[in-house]
């Protein structure tokens, strides 16, 4: 994501971020700017399998920001999965 962010501002001689600030919005926006800022648990060899236990945790998580709520918190769901590890992600 670091790469091609950096690549889009080589070439146009502007911050990507800016222009998705200004050319998206709502939970896209969020989205997309939550990704740009390329915060992802980067691993290690070791840490390539799942963590079930991290698992559980973000899955009682997100089920109490979205279940039996009034309207769900899309930020909570993005923040989260845009963190965790690729591997970590999977889970199913």
């Amino acid at each position: 994501m670091r790469a091609a962010k950096a690549k889009w501002e080589a070439r146009h001689d502007a911050s990507l971020i800016d222009r998705f600030d200004a050319e998206l919005s709502g939970h896209f926006q969020t989205l997309c700017l939550t990704m740009l800022k390329g915060q992802r648990f980067v691993e290690s060899d070791e840490d390539r399998e799942c963590n079930m236990a991290a698992a559980e945790e973000a899955a009682e998580h997100l089920y109490n920001k979205g279940e039996g709520q009034w309207g769900t918190n899309e930020e909570a769901f993005i923040e989260l999965l845009c963190a965790c590890s690729p591997e970590q992600s999977k889970v199913g």
